[in-house]
């Protein structure tokens, strides 16, 4: 071959490469790469053919509705379905949602865009191989952070001045306006329709569960509700506020002192809420009202109207959008919660049923009420983590027991085992979100839960991640925990100890009060940035009292900033983690409490989980001395009061098996220790520095 057959050969093959990398360019733009459909009828064979026909089945369905609607009124050429109820919840539960329904997608939290050829699903990167797996190959998927966004999709997909469907009450005000915005720039329209996913039977699957509402009794909450609703309304006079629309089901529950069970790992109910200086009006099932709350309540809950102070006035569920329209004509200045981290403000149904004009937009004063723990509160999250403790120390005893006996164990046979003892505990009412249980390449997933596709066995070969918690009557809790049944690898114990590093810095910090969620961190994550290492997913949120596991205002994630400040009696979770894709996965998560410092002006953190960590995982040599002597602390804390816990309930394999995991740690290395830790290694150069320093002085200094 002659040297110009030679250089054509070559752009010739120059050529291909660059249409190969075009054309895998351009497929990543229309959602990720979807490898795993070439295998999905392997994938598919752990379910119910006739269940994914049917599933199949819906979406066609659908468009069938959407061409009906077309012809009833304006074309409607697209569909967004959400993950989202009329109250914005996406809270991890076993009943099938809409999104579900229409797509088997599980994830708590996604959009949907459904045309008359195509289908397309948003959701977080974490999510991306669930959602690999449970949707059919005709789905596109993208990044719900990332473009193409949703409306940028649309505008390729259907024709400039056409009609995108949406159920006003299942998108919040603020994202409704934010697509409406995007899509008048994509030559589209937004359009208020009936939700077509409930026309064509999407309802029935979630349909509410059989419970009463019932009183949080002042035991537990320390302030009754009219208590609550008369600082409510302080702050309304304050900001001359008429009114105001409650939609968040955590802060109904909380303000009036009720829990329910339409969900099942947060105790509320299916309720619209407004307050105006006169009354309170509740909009809820009544027959699910129950007789202890009323005679708790001094009969204050009247079907029709009530002439008492101390009253609250039930309606039916759909009554509120009657009376938004007439009472509004009354008010001059209404409140609408605007959106604030997990509380995503009113919907879009709720806003434009008042009249604009008289519309305030801002945080609901509630979500600071409730983050602020009063005095009754915050002894029973100290006294709910204390049981939550020994029932996870408990389940933990028993499982190495039983592994040194030669049981089996998988992770979703792990996962019943620690619900059970959490039951046996008092005042327990179950757990607060689904329990996570998670074995070697299975942890190193941000997002897993095991399924009977993955479901692993547990081995002594790696690490096995547990991430769970509890509600109980006199607080939430949330533990997570990383642990290993064998001889752990250096890798992971150097992995693990940047991740709890960066926990004990920060139970020993004190701060000024005027120190913002944010800005804590870095510290949290410092030991892992020295490594070169992160983890994708924020530090951390707050926790409600016997309420949500993940509550707003708190919200820690360096990218975000807050106008707010920790306050005293705040509760929030933090929860370090570092994954190595398909090797293992490390986090620990602990309750903190904000408290007063002895110094005016500061404030301190106080740790209230209360479960060994893993000491095989924890390299010393890494730990600098403060940070052996409150880990030496925090064991003895253990020891004393749920060691004491543990006996009073005769769990005496539990007790030894946390006295074991709580051993007092040598503060200062060995000698051979301090030659192979990174102190000795800097003091060591810079030794060498200093002689080398001095050499070459006296060097000059003789010629």
């Amino acid at each position: 071959m002659n040297l110009s057959s030679l250089l054509h050969s070559i752009l010739i093959a120059a050529c291909l490469c660059l249409v190969i990398v075009n054309v895998t360019f351009a497929g990543s733009i229309h959602g990720i790469n979807r490898l795993k459909c070439e295998n999905r009828n392997a994938i598919q064979r752990f379910q119910n053919e006739k269940e994914v026909a049917e599933k199949r089945n819906r979406i066609e369905v659908l468009r069938n509705e959407m061409r009906i609607r077309s012809s009833q009124s304006h074309e409607i050429d697209a569909y967004i379905v959400t993950t989202y109820d009329e109250h914005h919840n996406h809270l991890d539960d076993d009943a099938e949602g809409r999104l579900e329904y229409i797509s088997g997608f599980t994830g708590p939290i996604a959009y949907a865009a459904i045309t008359s050829k195509s289908a397309g699903l948003w959701t977080e990167s974490k999510y991306f191989e669930l959602a690999d797996r449970e949707l059919d190959c005709g789905w596109k998927i993208f990044d719900i952070a990332d473009d193409p966004t949703i409306s940028m999709w649309l505008g390729k997909q259907v024709p400039e001045n056409s009609y995108v469907g949406a159920d006003p009450k299942a998108i919040p005000h603020q994202l409704w306006f934010e697509w409406e915005r995007d899509l008048n720039r994509e030559f589209l329209s937004m359009s208020k329709v009936k939700n077509l996913i409930d026309t064509i039977g999407g309802s029935s699957v979630a349909s509410p569960r059989d419970f009463k509402i019932r009183t949080q009794n002042s035991t537990f909450s320390g302030l009754s509700w009219h208590n609550k609703t008369e600082a409510l309304r302080e702050t309304m006079r304050a900001h001359r506020f008429d009114a105001m629309v409650v939609t968040s089901l955590t802060e109904i529950a909380y303000l009036l002192n009720l829990r329910g069970g339409d969900f099942r790992y947060v105790p509320v109910f299916k309720a619209y809420l407004i307050v105006t200086h006169r009354e309170i009006v509740l909009y809820t099932n009544r027959t699910k009202v129950s007789i202890e709350a009323e005679l708790m309540m001094n009969f204050d809950f009247k079907t029709n109207s009530c002439f008492k102070q101390k009253c609250v006035i039930i309606k039916l569920y759909n009554d509120i959008w009657k009376d938004l329209r007439i009472l509004s004509t009354s008010w001059n200045r209404v409140l609408m919660p605007s959106m604030n981290n997990f509380d995503l403000g009113v919907s879009e149904a709720i806003y434009s049923s008042v009249n604009r004009e008289i519309i305030h937009e801002r945080t609901s004063p509630i979500v600071y009420m409730r983050a602020q723990k009063n005095k009754v509160e915050r002894e029973g999250m100290r006294h709910a983590n204390i049981r939550d403790a020994v029932a996870l120390c408990d389940t933990l005893s028993y499982l190495e027991e039983r592994y040194m006996h030669g049981d089996q164990w998988t992770e979703s046979l792990l996962a019943q085992q620690i619900d059970r003892p959490r039951h046996e505990q008092n005042l327990n009412r179950g757990l607060s979100f689904k329990t996570i249980i998670a074995f070697g390449k299975n942890a190193a997933k941000e997002y897993y839960y095991p399924t009977n596709y993955s479901d692993a066995e547990i081995t002594n070969t790696n690490l096995l991640l547990i991430d769970s918690g509890g509600q109980y009557l006199d607080g939430t809790t949330s533990i997570a925990r990383t642990i290993h049944l064998g001889v752990p690898t250096a890798e992971h114990k150097r992995a693990y100890t940047n991740v709890l590093m960066g926990m004990i810095r920060l139970s020993m910090l004190a701060f000024p009060e005027d120190l913002k969620p944010s800005e804590i961190d870095a510290l949290i994550r410092e030991p892992l940035w020295t490594a070169k290492q992160d983890y994708p997913h924020l530090s951390g949120y707050g926790i409600g009292s016997y309420l949500s596991a993940e509550e707003s205002p708190i919200y820690i994630s360096y990218t975000t900033k807050h106008k707010y400040a920790l306050k005293d009696g705040y509760f929030f979770t933090v929860a370090p983690g570092y994954y190595k894709p398909n090797e293992f996965g490390v986090r620990v998560k602990n309750v903190f409490e904000v408290v007063n410092s002895d110094r005016k002006g500061f404030l301190e953190i106080r740790v209230i989980s209360l479960v060994p960590f893993e000491t095989k995982l924890i390299d010393k040599t890494m730990l600098s001395l403060n940070e052996k002597k409150w880990l030496n602390q925090y064991n003895a804390r253990i020891r004393e009061v749920v060691g004491d816990e543990l006996k009073r309930q005769f769990k005496m394999p539990a007790f030894y098996w946390l006295m074991n995991h709580t051993e007092h740690i040598r503060e200062y290395l060995t000698e051979d220790e301090y030659r192979k830790s990174s102190s000795y290694r800097l003091q060591f150069n810079l030794n060498y520095l200093l002689i080398l320093t001095l050499i070459l002085r006296l060097k000059s200094f003789i010629y």
